[in-house]
């Protein structure tokens, strides 16, 4: 420091050094849009999880009802489970009569693949349903 009261860095006692903060307000928009972004995309897959499961189910105890009905006439409930599972999309995993006298339960489990696949989520969605005349 010099005597005349002007420090070493060429600006006063008391002042603070003059920053060119030109574009920082565009990097901090840059970040908060990626930051709302990526936010969206986790939405969008969290809420495709959610109506693939509950489409699933929905196909489950469709198929399950049909099966039930078809073992009420007389029919091979698996073979109707497998039909109405394909024309809902799902794959029919399992399907299971237990029957009695005068009483049965169907019960089906359905999957479906996703797509796309996203990585470390689950790749299909599965679903049981019970269906019968208790």
């Amino acid at each position: 420091m010099t005597g005349t009261g002007v420090s070493d860095r060429g600006w006063s006692r008391g002042q603070r050094p003059v920053v060119d903060q030109r574009g920082s307000g565009t990097v901090l928009a840059v970040m908060a849009i990626a930051v709302v972004a990526a936010t969206a995309v986790v939405a969008a897959v969290v809420a495709g999880l959610v109506v693939a499961r509950e489409q699933v189910a929905a196909a489950a105890d469709q198929t399950a009802l049909s099966a039930a009905r078809a073992q009420a006439n007389g029919e091979d409930a698996c073979a109707v489970a497998a039909e109405i599972a394909e024309r809902n999309g799902t794959d029919l995993r399992d399907c299971e009569v237990v029957a009695e006298l005068t009483s049965f339960v169907v019960t089906v489990t359905v999957t479906k693949d996703l797509d796309p696949h996203w990585p470390g989520l689950p790749d299909r969605v599965e679903a049981t349903a019970h269906a019968g005349r208790p």
